[in-house]
């Protein structure tokens, strides 16, 4: 049983290193969850004397193929699936800097352009556009966030940036989610050098479209953002509110 602890521990180990160096953060509970749950069952399996080493070699197995990528990590180049109440998306395909949604939506085409929502989009009332309006609704339902958490997710957008993905402040503060210093060294966009988004999910090249304005992915960024240190968009208005800052 000491080698199939060895295994299950250097299995986690190599979820953990690969989530944090592909999408810059923890792996989703969902995925700990499932690994844990196949180790243990190799464990109940190995009780089973004849199986032991069959169980043993198939625990190392596993870490090799995750540490080789062959069994694909959170940033998979496929799809994002995660719990919905944990850091991360459900059942939203990320394909290299493409947004799709469980019913084969392209996100991009919800606004269509970067140059939608900067002010001359009709407004809904709420102080945005009815196509940021409804990238947020779609991001939303991924999380589980009902009409309320939707109606203080664009009453943070209202108050920090009007639904503008080219807003800049004083401060340096960019885009629709009015993202400040998360970039790193290949997010920045190519034609003006803003580099204020980055990480909490988003692939450097999904990264590097928020940065030229594009708003699918600013909004895509922020709704992450809003996930890891907020959990709900409810908790970031009461902290813009409170604080003019989320």
């Amino acid at each position: 049983m000491g080698a199939l602890a060895l295994a299950w521990l250097l299995g986690e180990t190599f979820i953990a290193w690969r989530s944090v160096k592909e999408q810059h953060m923890p792996p989703s509970p969902r995925q700990l969850a499932v690994a844990s749950g196949l180790f243990a069952f190799l464990a109940i399996l190995a009780e089973y004397e004849p199986a032991r080493n069959t169980a043993i070699a198939f625990a190392f197995g596993i870490d090799l193929m995750v540490l080789t990528k062959v069994l694909p990590g959170d940033s998979g180049s496929a799809s994002i699936k995660a719990n919905p109440n944990a850091v991360g998306w459900a059942s939203i395909g990320d394909a290299g800097n493409t947004v799709v949604f469980p019913n084969g939506t392209v996100a991009s085409t919800l606004i269509g352009s970067t140059s939608a929502s900067t002010g001359t989009s009709a407004s809904t009332g709420t102080g945005t556009s009815a196509a940021v309006d409804q990238t947020v609704s779609q991001y939303a339902a991924q999380f589980g966030w009902n009409a309320a958490q939707v109606s203080d997710w664009n009453k943070v957008i209202a108050a920090e940036s009007g639904g503008n993905p080219k807003a800049r402040n004083a401060s340096g503060a960019y885009g629709i989610a009015q993202a400040l210093g998360h970039g790193n060294a290949n997010t920045a966009c190519p034609s003006t050098g803003i580099n204020e988004y980055g990480g909490f999910g988003l692939s450097d090249a999904q990264a590097q479209q928020a940065n030229c304005g594009n708003p699918v992915y600013q909004l895509y960024w922020m709704a992450l953002y809003i996930k890891t240190k907020y959990t709900t968009p409810s908790a970031a208005w009461a902290s813009e509110q409170a604080n003019h800052e989320y």
